[in-house]
């Protein structure tokens, strides 16, 4: 596996898995794709409705959250892929970048995250977050 290519799989994991908080709007902390996933939502009702009023600043902030983010956890990540695993041979970065998804995983699967935008569950864990 390349350095290039851990870095990029380091960081999916990253974005789908790791609890990050929303700035500015209550005490949420969810993954930048869960962001992502609300800000999309947001833009269709946006395309349909228009963006006046709350909708437009929701979706300024999302979007802005997902783009902060992925810029924050693509240097984290292309950070430990270079100086944690570019030394090492091709075979060893590879089960080092699947034990790091591992764990990554199991953390976002063990702890719940807060969201007061899930339809039922406040403190989601990771199987229910993106339903």
């Amino acid at each position: 596996m390349t350095t290039r290519r851990a870095g990029w799989l380091i960081w999916a994991a990253l974005m789908l898995c790791w609890p990050l908080p929303l700035l500015g709007l209550g005490d949420a902390s969810v993954p930048a794709a869960r962001y992502a996933q609300l800000a999309s939502a947001l833009g269709v009702l946006g395309w349909l409705d228009g963006t006046q009023g709350m909708v437009g600043v929701l979706l300024g902030l999302f979007w802005g959250h997902v783009i902060v983010y992925a810029l924050a956890l693509g240097g984290i990540a292309a950070l430990v892929a270079r100086f944690g695993l570019g030394g090492r041979s091709p075979e060893q970065r590879r089960l080092w970048v699947i034990g790091l998804v591992v764990l990554v995983v199991l953390v976002g699967s063990v702890q719940g995250y807060d969201t007061p935008f899930h339809h039922s569950d406040a403190h989601a864990p990771l199987w229910r977050l993106y339903r």
